[in-house]
């Protein structure tokens, strides 16, 4: 994602998640790709997996909540 190919790290977290990868981070940096790409169901939907598989990711949890107040969703951004 350094390199701004979106994009592509999307593709690339997908097949890792895919494969078997269901670790926290995986669904983290996709649901950063996502958010890039406009893709934000995808995004908070990420953002929730890699909470569930690890309660202390601090990233996703401010990451979802900065994409609340991104789309406006004050009080959902709260809660986080």
């Amino acid at each position: 994602m350094e390199l701004g190919n979106y994009q592509g790290a999307w593709a690339d977290f997908d097949t890792a998640i895919q494969i078997g990868g269901k670790e926290s981070m995986f669904y983290y940096n996709r649901a950063l790709a996502s958010e890039k790409i406009g893709k934000y169901p995808q995004a908070f939907a990420d953002y929730q997996a890699a909470i569930d598989l690890d309660e202390r990711n601090a990233k996703a949890y401010r990451s979802r909540a900065a994409l609340h107040v991104k789309l406006k969703q004050w009080e959902d951004a709260l809660l986080d």
